[in-house]
């Protein structure tokens, strides 16, 4: 929740990345392409830091434009309930979300690995972080 959301006038920075609310230019999918190796949990967060790092501002609207339906219990055959491989998936995900961002000791000595997929340059992690 944002505090006092409801006397704000203008959107808000923002550190996140919501795949589902995702509004910008065009150019950002060139950019900033989502990795096709990232399964589910760790993707938005890797874009966020690499959306931040390629040069965008991330901004909250200030504002309920739109909202995502998140409940699925009256959804039947979710993916994971179908797919039942998507554990060994999602640990894969982990594993590079971790090694991309240098987290839980571990450190990205293969950034050619990631090539497009990898950090930006025009600002840093530790901004990010900041």
């Amino acid at each position: 929740t944002i505090p006092d959301w409801e006397k704000l006038k203008q959107p808000i920075t923002s550190r996140f990345y919501s795949a589902h609310m995702a509004f910008t230019l065009g150019q950002f999918s060139v950019e900033v392409q989502h990795d096709p190796e990232f399964y589910f949990h760790g993707e938005e967060i890797t874009l966020a830091v690499r959306s931040f790092t390629h040069g965008y501002d991330l901004f909250h609207p200030h504002k309920i434009i739109a909202y995502h339906e998140f409940t699925r219990d009256y959804r039947p055959d979710k993916h994971w309930d179908t797919y039942s491989d998507w554990g060994n998936h999602n640990e894969k995900t982990y594993r590079l979300m971790k090694e991309l961002l240098g987290i839980d000791g571990e450190s990205c000595n293969k950034k050619e690995k990631y090539g497009k997929y990898g950090i930006g340059k025009v600002r840093s992690i530790t901004d990010w972080e900041n």
